[in-house]
């Protein structure tokens, strides 16, 4: 496989998954993907594998940008849990795991 075959598999992609983003970069052998998060493209990976592409990925970053007053924004996912109070020790102790906020 060379990198002009995962090239043309991952723009045959973008035909029916449209939260997926394809890059070329400045170096021809490498691509950037981009994605909902790390399962989306690790459901990806995966499905490519299984297909005989062999490919290396490095780690995901989170895509970042500058808002209208120069700060820096990132996505973040908001949730609300509600529990009976007998049980409120186990969800804040989730929601902890998940960089979760006591609000």
């Amino acid at each position: 496989m060379t990198t002009r075959h995962l090239r043309e598999r991952l723009y045959r992609e973008l035909e029916h998954n449209v939260a997926l983003r394809v890059e070329d970069t400045e170096h021809p052998e490498t691509l950037t993907v981009s994605g909902r998060g790390e399962l989306h493209l690790s459901i990806l990976i995966e499905t490519m594998r299984r297909e005989g592409y062999e490919f290396q990925v490095s780690r995901p970053r989170v895509i970042t940008r500058t808002g209208v007053d120069g700060g820096i924004q990132e996505p973040y996912e908001e949730a609300l849990i509600e529990v009976p109070f007998r049980d409120s020790g186990h969800g804040d102790r989730e929601a902890g795991i998940q960089e979760g906020r006591d609000d």
